[in-house]
This record gives C-alpha cells, structure tokens and sequence, in this order.
C-alpha cells in the first residue's frame, strides 16, 4: 500500500478504503481498513480482494478492431500490416498511447494520427492524407467498455464492504493503558468506507479518473476518489515501504488450494465447497530413474520425485507450476471463472 496516496485525505481509525490498481492487463482491486494511525501507521485488509482482465491493453484492442472497421480486410494482411508496424511498441501504438494519455483532458477534442502504411483517402471513416482522425466520441467508444467493467469491479468491492456491516459507522470505547496510566480511545473494526485510490500506469488516465469520481460522488456515503501523483510507480513504492516497515496485518484469502495426487475427484464423496477448477499436466520423463530414490509400495518399487508446487495468483487468473531440481514440469494457468 503505497501512504503517498494516504498523505490525501483525512484517515481515521475504522474507516476503510479501496485500492485500485489500474495496470495494462489487469485491474486488482483490494480494501484496506485502518488499525492504528498513531504512533505506526497499521492496516489490515478488510474483504477479499477483487478484480479482472480490463486494463488498457484491451483498449488497444478495441482500437485495432477500430482500424480493421475503417481500413478495411487489408489491415489483417500481415505482408503489409506487419507487427512492426501495429504491434506493441511500434510507432503507431506509441502515437496511440499518447492519445490515450490525454483523453480526458479539457481542450482534447479530436486526435490525429498519421497511419504507417498507405491508404486510400475515406472522408466518411476520417483518413485523410494518410492520417487518421479519432474524436471524443470515437475515444469514448474505445475507453467506456473497460472503464465501465472497472467501476463495476469497485463497486463490488464497495458492496462486500458493506455486506459486511462496516457503513454503520466507528464505535468507540475506553481502555486503559499500561505505560501512561490513563484513559485511551481504542476504536473497534466498524467503520465507513471512506475512498477509493487510484493507482497503476492506466490510473493516471484522467478520463478513469473524472468517470471514477462521478460513481462515487452518488455513492452513500460519498466517496473521495484519490488519484495520488507518480501513481504508475505506487504499488512499487509501496511494496518497498511494506518490506522497510511492515503496515499491513492480516490480509484476506481469495480461497484455498490443494492438489488431490492419486484422488479422483468425486461430488458424491467429497465436501461439495471443494471443487475442481483444473489439472496440472506433468511430465517426467527425461528425469534421469538413476538419479531418484526408489521406495518399495504395495511390495513394488516405486521412483521418488521430491518436486515443490508454485501457486501465483493474481486477480483474474491462478498459476501453478511443479518444479524438480530447479527445473519446471508442469505448469497450467486456471481462471477464476472457468
């Protein structure tokens, strides 16, 4: 949790508060409820954390769909139109991403850009003299679908939190403490949600940002929307002050995991809250035999692979992946969703 963004708005022990991390292929949202303020700052995370595929690489996306609509068949010819010239990094995308940045911005009504390979002159599509024109309307076109999905993802988050029983407000009660001998304000873990900071490289759009603002400004309680400066570096900045000076507690599980080696997974026999959601394919056959121990199973001998299962989970998929001797095995990614 990156405290430049804390630095914003007035924190009070109880309330609770949404990080959104606006990246290019994925939005991770996650709440945080402050403990403690003073004298270390103390957070713990409030619900489980949320989010999806729906950053602004699917912009890009929707922007090459965009262009096979006004180019025409020609654009998904890949002698002309080489990844050179469309793909990620090229002059093109770079023009791109630079349109992105200031939509949203007061003055920026139309965009201009000059396409890298010829095309014919198409007034009604907007391409004249090999550049390509893209208004407020046709940015707002690209941008709404995903923005949209983003707000939809925070405001489930909002609603977790209030699910919870947390809007009612700090409640408040006396204790005492050893060192000073008197009495002390401890607040409880009630509290509001308070705000939502926007952060990541796609968290400095400013279109996200006022679109972000006008949900919660109808949100009760309203909401402050903080979008604190050098967002794209934040969640590094954070990780960083996390590791110097530990701030969060205790943090919140998406879900657990097992693996089932040998067990065929059956609904009839097992706990219905556990289910299968994929298979980890392996695959150890160039591991030399010479170099494994052998155990006697059921009076036969058996090899014995000493491996070590990796789980990464982000916010819209699992990966796991088995490892022998430093040297992977098995891997599959798994959708939350699948």
């Amino acid at each position: 949790m990156d405290e430049a963004g804390l630095e914003c708005f007035d924190m009070q022990p109880g309330d609770h508060f949404i990080v959104c991390d606006a990246g290019g292929g994925t939005v991770d949202l996650i709440t945080y409820q402050i403990q403690q303020v003073f004298p270390d700052f103390k957070l713990r995370e409030s619900v489980v954390g949320g989010g999806g595929k729906c950053g602004s690489t699917y912009i890009d996306e929707a922007f090459h769909r965009l262009l096979r609509d006004r180019i025409g068949p020609s654009f998904d010819d890949a002698t002309i139109w080489t990844a050179k010239k469309k793909g990620k990094g090229s002059q093109l995308m770079q023009k791109f991403e630079a349109c992105k940045r200031t939509f949203g911005q007061a003055g920026n009504d139309s965009w201009f850009l000059e396409l890298p390979v010829a095309v014919e002159d198409n007034e009604e599509q907007g391409i004249v003299d090999n550049e390509l024109e893209l208004s407020s309307d046709d940015m707002r076109a690209l941008f709404d679908p995903i923005v949209d999905t983003i707000i939809e993802h925070v405001a489930q988050q909002a609603g977790k939190v209030k699910a919870k029983g947390v809007e009612q407000g700090p409640q408040l009660q006396l204790v005492r403490t050893t060192r000073q001998k008197q009495l002390a304000i401890q607040t409880s873990l009630e509290g509001q949600l308070t705000a939502v900071i926007l952060v990541g490289g796609f968290g400095e759009s400013k279109y996200l940002y006022e679109r972000l603002k006008k949900w919660a400004y109808r949100q009760k309680p309203r909401l402050s929307v903080i979008n604190p400066s050098k967002s794209w570096s934040a969640i590094v900045r954070g990780a960083v002050l996390q590791a110097l000076r530990p701030a969060v507690g205790t943090r919140k599980l998406r879900c657990h995991y097992g693996f089932a080696l040998g067990t065929d997974y059956n609904p009839k026999l097992h706990d219905l809250k556990v289910f299968e959601i994929g298979n980890v394919p392996l695959d150890f056959s160039d591991i030399d035999p010479e170099t494994l121990p052998v155990q006697i199973v059921d009076g036969k001998p058996r090899y014995k692979v000493d491996c070590i299962t990796k789980m990464l989970v982000g916010s819209a998929d699992a990966s796991f992946s088995v490892w022998v001797g430093g040297k992977c095995y098995g891997f599959s990614r798994i959708a939350y969703n699948d």
